[in-house]
């Protein structure tokens, strides 16, 4: 938090500079329009809830950065479960989404993302350490294996398995991450098919010993923030894609990955080096 603090104070000073809204979305900066943002919060280092009890992560991070430069939002942060999020944005009980998603055609058809990706992730399979019979997606035929419920990493799978002769026992989760890994501990699924790196940082708290390889005919993902289809949410979408580009160009985007993620993932050349 001390370095997006200090980011935050070499941001103010150009914050101003940059030409956020049109004419026809202004809005009385002295009066900070209060905006909802939704997310699990329970997906670190992506998002989750810190010690203190502040929602941080490099998912936040971006947006606590973000915030500084648009003196006409005041972003809320809200923890909702990962099963919960889409119905809340649709019934106006969120404004955005910032929760590591990825787009699908079922997304795409119902809601805005914004047009600048602020990561890039690679899809692993991910299993018990010492296993030796798992070394590509064809090593998943006969076997059980975990994804989250409504990602696009389950849409790939699902779309490879079909391709295949659903030769793969694919079992859905809620998206809790902890209980899928005790699930490839104690034998009940042979993998998941996640992002490493939270699976590492969940891995760790729990004690938990895992490998994993990277699916290289899957394309890296890229990431966004996500918004309801409505005059608003394209409004926040403008005013939230103009500051990534900033952000971006001045490499704080690349700061933040590496000081949360531990390398810079904001790029597909980059995340597919890492």
């Amino acid at each position: 938090m001390k370095m997006i603090q200090n980011l935050i104070s070499a941001l103010a000073a150009i914050a101003f500079f940059i030409p956020f809204a049109s004419a026809a979305f202004a809005r009385d900066a002295a009066e900070p329009r209060v905006v909802r943002v939704g997310t699990e919060a329970a997906y670190p280092p992506h998002n989750f809830i810190a010690a203190d009890g502040v929602i941080d992560g490099y998912d936040i991070a971006i947006l606590y950065v973000v915030n500084e430069m648009i003196p006409e939002l005041e972003f809320e942060y809200v923890p909702v479960a990962w099963d919960g999020l889409f119905a809340a944005l649709e019934a106006g009980e969120l404004d955005i989404i910032a929760s590591s998603i990825g787009k699908n055609a079922e997304r795409k058809a119902r809601y805005l993302f914004s047009e600048i990706p602020y990561r890039y992730e690679d899809q692993s399979i991910i299993f018990k350490k010492d296993r030796a019979d798992i070394h590509s997606l064809d090593d998943l035929f006969g076997k059980t294996v975990a994804v989250s419920t409504g990602t696009q990493i389950a849409g790939r799978m699902e779309e490879f398995n079909e391709k295949n002769g659903n030769q793969i026992k694919l079992v859905y989760t809620d998206g809790n991450l902890n209980n899928t890994l005790l699930g490839i501990d104690s034998g009940r699924v042979d993998a998941v098919v996640n992002d490493m790196i939270p699976a590492s940082f969940a891995a760790r708290e729990l004690g938990i010993e895992i490998d994993s390889r990277v699916i290289r005919e899957f394309s890296a993902n890229p990431i966004y923030f996500l918004f309801r289809k409505s005059d608003d949410g394209m409004y926040y979408r403008e005013l939230i894609d103009k500051a990534l580009e900033q952000l971006a160009e001045d490499g704080v985007l690349m700061e933040l990955s590496i000081e949360y993620l531990g390398d810079d993932y904001t790029l597909d050349e980059t995340a597919r080096g890492n």
